[in-house]
């Protein structure tokens, strides 16, 4: 009797030895996931940011441009003493630059095909980061 006591008292204890350990685990694995999450999100952000600021690069030539259009469409029909006293050759090269937009996707990139996109807790950043890599 004494030893089915002991036995038992020594299973129950490597039972509570074995679900300790496993909650230590799956504690260090959310906390890991939690330090990867915060990367990713960063790593992301700062992403965004240099996009950002490429878009407005972008969008600065594109107006530069539409303002040179203008200008050469203003000059139609002008007489040729008139129109030597603009600059068209430049009104032309910014009326035809050409410039677009090509984010980086580096992060989201790596991100995806890593399968560590489950680790962001933020299900609206997730939609959106699936909706601009749709709209890519």
């Amino acid at each position: 009797m004494a030893y089915l006591r002991y036995a038992i008292g020594e299973t129950i204890l490597v039972m509570v030895g074995i679900l300790l350990a496993l909650q230590v685990n799956n504690w260090n694995e959310a906390r890991k996931n939690s330090i990867i999450e915060n990367e990713i999100v960063a790593n992301l952000h700062a992403e965004f940011k240099q996009n950002l600021i490429v878009l407005n690069e972008v969008a600065e030539v594109f107006n530069k441009s539409e303002q040179s259009c203008y200008q050469l469409m203003l000059l139609m029909n002008k007489d040729a003493s008139y129109l030597s006293q603009n600059n068209i050759d430049s009104l032309i090269y910014w009326s035809i630059d050409f410039t677009s937009f090509n984010p980086s996707n580096n992060v989201l990139d790596e991100t995806l095909q890593s399968g560590r996109l489950g680790l962001i807790k933020n299900k609206e950043l997730v939609s959106d980061l699936f909706d601009w890599k749709r709209v890519e």
